[in-house]
């Protein structure tokens, strides 16, 4: 059968065109390995190189010039897409790489046009994308493991003085310390923790509820998103911890999350859900407010020993900084998992297309500096212990390197998290303004979209006065 009956219509994005001639080619990569004084070379066959595909296309006629600039218009678009080949057929992934358009002065209403392709696949299934939840469902497990090792090390920690805890001040001091922090944090929480629990005795109760306490102080972020809390029942009067019911009202509030309200500006809508934010403000002022309870557990055991705050449980008069620093190496590791979370839910959710590259780095740093924060205090805390390993029955030398070697994978998770956030934007450029105007013509002029006025407002948060720009401004804008 030759070719002829097989013809097919050539065709690229959809637009039809008449092929002239066409030519294939491919070659083959290689590496060679030549010697000194030795002919030829060993050649190793690296794998066939992409196809080369040439078409002369040709347009002709009264209306050849219409059907030409429809032509070129579909070849400006960026992208590969589908090539249907005269001979060969549909070629679901072709790069158009050069196209040159040539006109004769004995031919008028006659045009070639010369194209060439290579065929994008490599013959193999691509790689999956990773979806930003994907990462933060790993990230959450990697957190869940990060808490079983940061309890299991307290736990050890602790171990020493729970055998002789009525007899060290180190054993009071912690203990007092532990329960004026969550005296302290659940000062605006209405619900009834485990106020008799000897955390002493059981220091894997008191991470649970130090976690507990946290999360339900730290809601400014996952309200500003209208998410769901992970631990959230579904009934929007509280959170359910064991058999529990506990409600979140800050000081200076007369009913749960009214402050929160004030933050957003708006109220939610009837049906319960609230209009997309269109404004980055309000999630980072919430991010800020968040990060300012989480300084505030991780300075709360020196502030306690220093009496720089009123301490609800008498802290004994001979307690020093010391006695404390297992309880504020815990409450650093428990602060930078929190962080974390709450990043993870800002980056996962559609909210987060409204931020800027540089609002997604400030926040990521602020999260890693949480987290080298806690490894740093590990280390100091129990480096001793390695050395020593033999001599200590609680095996703290051997558990802290878990730690740290889980709060790094954290890091890790949290910076391929943020790169991923912030690859699905076009690159960010500085553009200098032609002529004067504002950024509804701005946009138009650049993206052809005026309604793109307001991300440029967003990523030039200095600008003064968005009607008011004059010829040779800079501004900060995607590429595309």
């Amino acid at each position: 059968m030759s070719w002829q009956d097989t013809l097919q219509d050539a065709s690229f994005k959809g637009v039809r065109f008449d092929v002239l001639r066409e030519s294939t080619s491919h070659g083959r990569d290689h590496a060679d390995h030549e010697y000194p004084f030795i002919d030829g070379a060993d050649v190793h066959d690296l794998g066939r190189k992409a196809r080369n595909i040439r078409l002369t296309a040709i347009f002709w006629g009264e209306d050849y010039d219409t059907r030409l600039q429809n032509f070129l218009a579909v070849l400006d678009k960026a992208g590969a897409g589908e090539l249907i080949h005269p001979v060969y057929g549909s070629i679901p992934k072709a790069q158009l790489i050069e196209c040159q358009v040539s006109h004769d002065a004995e031919q008028p209403d006659y045009c070639t046009v010369e194209l060439v392709f290579l065929e994008s696949s490599t013959g193999t299934a691509a790689q999956a994308v990773v979806k930003p939840a994907q990462w933060g469902d790993a990230l959450f497990n990697t957190l869940d493991e990060l808490q079983g090792k940061a309890t299991a090390l307290y736990d050890a920690a602790m171990s020493p003085v729970q055998k002789t805890k009525r007899l060290l001040t180190k054993g009071k001091a912690a203990l007092s310390t532990m329960l004026n922090t969550l005296t302290i944090m659940r000062s605006g929480v209405k619900g009834v923790f485990t106020d008799s629990a000897d955390y002493l005795a059981f220091p894997a109760r008191y991470v649970n509820d130090l976690r507990a306490v946290l999360e339900l102080r730290t809601l400014a972020t996952s309200t500003i998103l209208d998410k769901q809390h992970r631990q959230r029942t579904g009934n929007s009067a509280g959170v359910m911890y064991g058999d529990t019911l506990v409600q979140f009202t800050p000081q200076g509030a007369s009913t749960p999350g009214e402050p929160l309200l004030r933050l957003t500006g708006s109220k939610p809508a009837l049906n319960g859900s609230q209009s997309p934010i269109q404004d980055p403000t309000p999630i980072l002022s919430a991010w800020t407010s968040d990060c300012g309870v989480l300084d505030q557990v991780i300075t709360l055991p020196s502030a306690l020993i220093n009496r720089n705050i009123t301490a609800a449980v008498p802290i004994p008069e001979a307690a020093k900084l010391a006695d404390v620093t297992d309880v504020a190496t815990l409450h650093t590791t428990v602060a930078a998992m929190r962080a974390t979370e709450i990043l993870t839910d800002i980056l996962t959710d559609e909210a987060a297309s409204i931020l800027t590259p540089e609002h997604i780095e400030q926040m990521t740093n602020q999260v890693r500096r949480y987290i080298q924060a806690a490894l740093d205090l590990n280390r100091d805390t129990y480096r001793e212990f390695t050395v020593h390993v033999s001599d200590d029955p609680e095996g703290r030398g051997l558990l802290w390197p878990g730690v740290n070697e889980q709060l790094k994978s954290v890091a890790l998770g949290v910076q391929i998290l943020a790169e991923q956030e912030i690859s699905r934007h076009p690159p960010l450029i500085i553009r200098t303004v032609a002529q004067d105007a504002n950024l509804h013509l701005l946009a138009h002029a650049w993206y052809g979209d005026y309604r793109r006025a307001a991300e440029l407002l967003r990523l030039n948060p200095r600008l003064t006065d968005p009607n008011a720009i004059k010829a040779g401004d800079k501004l900060n804008a995607y590429s595309q």
